[in-house]
Formats: C-alpha cells, structure tokens, sequence
C-alpha cells in the first residue's frame, strides 16, 4: 500500500487496522509502532485510536472528522493542533 493511498489507520488491541479508498488491512503492530515510522507532517494523531492522512480529510466540525467516507472521532486536545496543521497547507 502506498502512503498516500492510507486515509487512516485504527488503533485494535496490539494490532491496527489500515483503511484505504476501499479495502482494510490487519497489520500486526500497534498503532504507536506505525505512527513512528509515517511522515509526522501528513499523519496526525486525532484521538487516541486513530492515525489519520491530513490530506484525506473531507470535513471537521464539532462532532468529529470525515476521511474516506467515514465519520471518525476527534479529541478536544488534539482539535487546535489539527486546524493549525490544516491552515498552513
């Protein structure tokens, strides 16, 4: 899978699952041990069980955030530091 085709990736037990366009992917490392090795100025961290493609973000509100079709949570800690990141794209 390339990088830029991730939209997010799910933090599952001592696993993770990756999420594309259109297929899920089981990886058998945590979410922290990927987050280590993904660029830092494309994927953030937006609630303790997601990682996120900024890139592939389609909407922010109150409530959360939208990539790739889902509606995924995102933290009150982590929603300044998002929008600053978003701005300066």
């Amino acid at each position: 899978v390339e990088v830029e085709a991730i939209d997010y990736l799910q933090a599952y037990d001592n696993y993770c699952f990756l999420h594309t366009n259109n297929k899920r992917f089981l990886l058998p490392h945590t979410l922290k041990d990927v987050e280590s090795k993904l660029d830092g100025n494309k994927f953030m961290r937006t609630h303790r069980s997601y990682l996120v493609n900024i890139n592939r973000i389609s909407a922010i509100d109150e409530l959360g955030i939208e990539v790739g079709g889902e509606r995924l949570p995102l933290s009150k800690n982590q929603r300044k530091e998002l929008l600053r990141r978003i701005q300066l794209l």
